[in-house]
């Protein structure tokens, strides 16, 4: 893996409220694929990301709340330098199955 600025989607993402206050770097970046079935998730207004392809939820800190999700939402290492926001992100990366 290696550190890339962040494509324009993923600050996006970023500012849609997948990201949290965590760590040196103040960020907290997830892969926009479900761990179920690589499904797009969104953020919903109860305070939750939700999957509708299955009806799977995760809470604010990537945990599964309920449905088939086998784990909590994978994340990426993030790193702000100079004012910008660089997400680590896999060689194999491919973008989210569409929604339902």
């Amino acid at each position: 893996m290696q550190l890339a600025p962040a494509p324009s989607a993923a600050r996006q993402s970023l500012q849609q409220r997948r990201s949290l206050p965590e760590g040196a770097s103040g960020l907290l970046a997830f892969d926009p694929r479900c761990t179920h079935a690589k499904c797009a998730y969104e953020w919903t207004d109860k305070s939750k990301f939700a999957c509708l392809c299955h009806e799977g939820f995760f809470g604010v800190d990537g945990a599964v709340i309920s449905g088939p999700p086998p784990r909590a939402l994978d994340r990426f290492a993030v790193r702000e330098t100079n004012g910008k926001v660089e997400l680590e992100v896999p060689a194999d990366f491919s973008t989210p199955r569409p929604k339902a």
